[in-house]
């Protein structure tokens, strides 16, 4: 009687693997809202010169920041296609004074799966 029930398991379990392992080759899983990679530089609107140490928050239901590096670029992977852009100087007249910026931002509605670049240009104070 146990050699039957072991054999029985062992027979459930390769179905029920199988069928999944089958499943998962053969659709795409799902694995939530699609996204974008969205990225850009932070640059003086007069001299075009890349900024950095500049905070770039993505606003859209929630809010993620970054800081734009030595070379000015700001990253995020995005899941709306409806967003602002907010850009603030956070290291004082170290680099140059700059005024904050905001923006809003409208994708078409394909965006899913694409890279947007996005460049924030920012007026200095003064």
């Amino acid at each position: 009687m146990t050699e039957k029930i072991r054999k029985w398991f062992a027979s459930t379990l390769s179905i029920l693997f199988g069928s999944m392992i089958g499943v998962s080759c053969s659709a795409p899983a799902y694995i939530g809202p699609g996204s974008t990679i969205l990225k850009g530089k932070v640059k003086d609107s007069d001299t075009l010169q890349v900024i950095t140490n500049i905070r770039v928050s993505l606003i859209s239901g929630f809010t993620n920041n970054r800081v734009s590096g030595i070379d000015g670029v700001y990253s995020f992977y995005n899941h709306d296609g409806n967003f602002t852009l907010a850009a603030e100087d956070i290291d004082g007249a170290t680099n140059g004074a700059y005024l904050p910026t905001n923006f809003t931002v409208t994708l078409p509605y394909d965006f899913d799966g694409y890279t947007t670049n996005i460049d924030i240009l920012m007026k200095t104070n003064g």
